[in-house]
């Protein structure tokens, strides 16, 4: 267990390889890896177990806080402006991040959740379950009715109904354009007129 992940301990090299370093607060197993009575870790980055009794959980908050700070470009000195007012071990991102797909930041949530029940276990898993998530949200309309069936009840009745399409990702425009499919009442000189719609 690290205990003191953080974006200041993350270097990457002109290949794009990753290093953790300041091992200094280190354990292994149930021994420090260097001896020390002060606090260890980052205020920002710990949770709340880490003063206690650290776990395979502990090192993921730090990981996802570190995360938040990449993609929101937040200085990690400045990680507490994204903080609960009333849980600063919960940090609210979400709305900093109107591009990435909601799978992943339902991940992300779930790396700094306060709770370490509520976090994954360990490594492994927020691994696995990250591998199938994509990172940048890719915009899609969504229809509050696909399908439309109206019947009228008598000859001239006018039936209305309203579709509500929203966009995913907000600032952006999506453009496409409306077909009508075929009916048998159409004409057949002029089977994209559609009389009946107006």
């Amino acid at each position: 267990i690290h205990r003191d992940i953080k974006p200041e301990n993350i270097l990457v090299d002109a290949q794009i390889n990753v290093y953790l370093i300041d091992f200094g607060f280190a354990r292994i197993g149930s021994h420090d890896v260097a001896g020390s009575s002060v606090f260890k870790g980052t205020p920002g980055f710990i949770p709340p177990e880490q003063m206690f009794k650290p776990t395979n959980a502990t090192d993921l908050y730090a990981l996802g806080a570190t995360l938040i700070c990449l993609l929101t470009g937040i200085k990690s000195t400045k990680i507490d402006q994204l903080q609960d007012e009333d849980d600063p071990y919960l940090i609210k991102f979400r709305h900093l991040l109107p591009q990435v797909s909601l799978r992943f930041i339902g991940w992300l949530e779930k790396m700094v959740q306060p709770k370490q029940k509520d976090r994954f276990t360990n490594a492994e898993l927020a691994l696995e379950s990250l591998k199938p998530l994509d990172v940048i949200r890719v915009p899609a309309v969504d229809f509050s009715e696909t399908v439309l069936e109206l019947k009228a009840n008598r000859l001239g009745e006018k039936l209305t109904r309203v579709i509500i399409i929203e966009n995913s990702i907000p600032d952006t425009l999506l453009e496409g354009k409306w077909e009508v499919g075929s009916h048998p009442q159409d004409p057949p000189h002029t089977p994209d007129n559609h009389a009946w719609i107006s």
